[in-house]
Formats: C-alpha cells, sequence, structure tokens
C-alpha cells in the first residue's frame, strides 16, 4: 500500500493551501477571469510555481481560449505534481477545440491511465487532478479520486476539505459539515474549511450566528 507524506500544514501567507483556496473560491462560482487575476498576481511572488500555471491555464481554458490554454498544460504534463491534472486538461481543451484531434485525446487518456495506476503518483498529483474534475463537473470521478486518497491518508487536508465540497452540491448534505470538521479540529485557522463551513451553515440553514462566527475566523 502507498504511504504519502504528510504536506506540512503551518506554511505563511501565500502559501500553496491558500492560493487553492482561492482558485476554488472562484472555480466554484465560475469567476475564471478573477481567477487568472488571482493566479498572475500570485505569480509575482511565486514565479514559475507550476501549480500556479497549471490554474492561469484552466482560467484561461474556461474562457473559450483552447489552444492558448493547451500551450500552457504542455509545458506542464511532466511536472510530478499536474501529471494526471495536466492530460485531463489537455483532453478536456481537445473534446472542445473545434478541430477535435481524436488520436491525441487516445495518447492523452492512455498517459493518464497509466500514470494513475503508478506507484510513486503524488498525493498532490492526485489532489490536483480532482479539483480539475470537480471545477469541470465530473463530481463522481473527483468523489472516486479524493476516496482512494483519503483510504491511503486519512489526514490529507485537501482531501477532506474538498469532499466537503463535493457534498454541498448534493440534495443531502446531513453528514458532509463531519468532512470540514475534521480538518478543523486538528487546524482550528485552515481558510479551506473554514470557508466551507461557512457555506455548509448556509445552505443547511443552521443559526446565522454561528456561521457569522465562523465568518470572523477567516477574516
Amino acid at each position: 500500500m502507498r504511504k504519502f507524506e504528510q504536506q506540512p500544514m503551518d506554511e505563511p501567507l501565500a502559501s500553496s493551501e491558500e492560493y487553492m483556496a482561492t482558485i476554488n473560491f472562484y472555480g466554484q462560482r465560475k469567476l475564471f477571469n478573477h481567477m487568472l487575476l488571482a493566479c498572475e498576481k500570485s505569480l509575482k511572488r511565486r514565479v514559475s510555481d507550476p501549480v500556479l500555471l497549471f490554474w492561469r491555464g484552466f482560467a484561461i481554458l474556461m474562457q473559450g481560449k483552447q489552444v492558448e490554454a493547451l500551450r500552457e498544460f504542455e509545458s506542464l504534463q511532466e511536472k510530478r505534481d499536474l501529471v494526471l491534472a495536466a492530460s485531463r486538461a489537455m483532453i478536456y481543451a481537445h473534446e472542445r477545440c473545434k478541430m477535435i484531434d481524436h488520436e491525441m485525446i487516445s495518447i492523452l487518456q492512455a498517459k493518464f491511465d497509466v500514470a494513475s495506476h503508478s506507484t510513486t503518483i503524488t498525493e498532490r498529483a492526485i489532489v490536483q487532478a480532482a479539483v480539475f474534475e470537480w471545477h469541470t463537473g465530473a463530481i463522481e470521478s473527483s468523489r472516486s479520486m479524493l476516496k482512494k486518497l483519503l483510504e491511503l491518508n486519512p489526514n490529507s487536508y485537501i482531501a477532506l476539505n474538498i469532499m466537503g465540497y463535493l457534498d454541498l452540491q448534493t440534495p443531502e448534505i446531513g453528514k458532509l459539515n463531519s468532512w470540514f470538521d475534521r480538518v478543523l479540529e486538528k487546524n482550528p485557522r485552515d481558510l479551506e474549511a473554514l470557508l466551507g463551513r461557512v457555506q455548509y451553515l448556509r445552505k443547511s440553514h443552521k443559526q446565522l450566528e454561528l456561521a457569522l462566527e465562523t465568518a470572523s475566523q477567516i477574516i
């Protein structure tokens, strides 16, 4: 059984966890130009960060610029933490081109399949692919990836948070708060979990006072 290294959760402001929370915030609301601007701003501090470059490419893709996005993804497909997400993003982009390259899609799918079964695949690689699937509406695919990850690392904060967000998109949300609470029990300042808990409280019609109290921790 593969074991993942626990990712550090005490990074300073502008950490990968923080900018992923920002990306997810805009992604849920389909504010792709805002996502693009946020990525470009963060890239001034974290020059050539491959994950930021990927999500900049995603924001470009979701604004209908498939060719430009493909150029971005092509330069990232060998990056360790993007080997899955880049392949999925390129397939998604090719499928939306005017002239669909079915041969290239088959090659990319085969590459994705091989990488996804690799014993050296990283936790971050699975997470990035799952987040991509989430933001493109492939909810069950995202959920399946995260469940497998959580079997190997039950304490993956980002996987727990994204599972909570996925459940927010389903009619039955009675138990989803436990995903966010599991993170907040260990890290009460986790931005992603705090944002998710506010959404949960609003959607489940819990006490407004409690939602405001959670929101105040974010400010």
